[in-house]
């Protein structure tokens, strides 16, 4: 006859063989995902990062309009076009132009200069909103 202890230490020995190869499929699982994820798609995750920080954001579904109860319109949306600027990180890299070829120039004047014309609005308008302190 089997000792009642013998059939509980074989017992026990299989099952922590099984919870230990559970625990081997999870941690096999999971540095799989970070191999997918770091190597095989990390440039493109990066990319996609770079575009959700400094990207362009459209958006294109206006909201629905506010209607009183007699169904004229309190509140409308209206579709414009709008820009950012931090003029605070308006610099010119000096790394960027070889030594003695640097441009004695101000990115802000520059910048004011480009824009203007576009967004119809005098330059020095512009040069004075990219000279303040303010972001």
């Amino acid at each position: 006859m089997i000792s009642k202890s013998k059939f509980d230490l074989k017992e026990s020995k299989k099952r922590t063989g099984a919870i230990g190869v559970l625990i081997l499929f999870f941690i096999v699982g999971i540095v799989t995902r970070l191999f997918w994820l770091q190597i095989i798609r990390g440039t493109a995750l990066a990319k996609e990062a770079k575009e959700q920080i400094a990207g362009e954001h459209i958006e294109l579904s206006p909201r629905g309009s506010i209607l009183d109860r007699n169904g004229d319109d309190l509140a409308v949306s209206i579709i414009s076009k709008s820009l950012y600027v931090n003029p605070q990180e308006m610099e010119d890299d000096p790394d960027k132009w070889p030594r003695g070829k640097q441009p004695n120039r101000n990115p802000r004047e520059v910048a004011a200069d480009l824009l203007a014309p576009i967004l119809n609005i005098k330059k020095e308008e512009l040069l004075q909103k990219f000279n303040d302190r303010d972001r």
